[in-house]
C-alpha cells in the first residue's frame, strides 16, 4: 500500500452500480488516531474512568486496560508503517499533565514524551 493509492470498490458493484474508483491526490495523509481513555490501560486520570466507575453501564463492563498503548505504543507504530499509513493524531490525557499545579506527574510526561519520540523515530513516509 501506498500513500497516495487508487481505490477500486468492484466489490460493492452490484449494490452501488458502477465502480466507484476514487483517485487520493499524491501526498495525502492516511492515517489513525486514538483518544486517551480509549487506549490507555486503567487510565484513572480520565473523567471518563470516574464516569464509569459510577455505574452507569447496566453490564458494568469497563475500558480497563483497554489495549494497554503506554506498552504497547512502539509495536502499534510499527503496525502502522506496515500498513503505509503516514500520519497520528495523538491524544494526551490532559488532567495527567496538569496536577500537582499544572506541573504534571514525571511518569505521564516522561511517558507521553517517549511516545512522541518512538513516533518520530519511526520512519514514517
Amino acid at each position: 500500500m501506498t500513500p497516495a493509492a487508487t481505490i477500486s470498490n468492484s466489490a460493492l458493484e452490484g449494490s452501488w452500480g458502477p465502480s466507484l474508483g476514487v483517485e487520493f491526490p499524491k501526498g495525502f495523509l492516511w492515517g489513525v488516531s486514538t483518544a486517551a481513555h480509549q487506549v490507555e490501560a486503567e487510565n484513572k486520570d480520565n473523567q471518563w474512568y470516574d464516569w464509569e466507575a459510577a455505574g452507569r453501564i447496566e453490564s458494568g463492563e469497563r475500558c480497563g486496560l483497554a489495549c494497554d498503548w503506554w506498552n504497547n505504543a512502539e509495536r502499534d507504530f510499527d503496525l502502522a508503517r506496515d500498513l503505509g499509513l503516514n500520519a497520528l493524531r495523538l491524544s494526551v490525557e490532559w488532567r495527567a499533565l496538569s496536577r500537582n499545579q499544572g506541573n504534571g506527574t514525571e511518569k505521564h510526561c516522561s511517558d507521553t514524551g517517549r511516545c512522541c519520540k518512538t513516533f518520530s523515530n519511526a520512519a514514517f513516509n
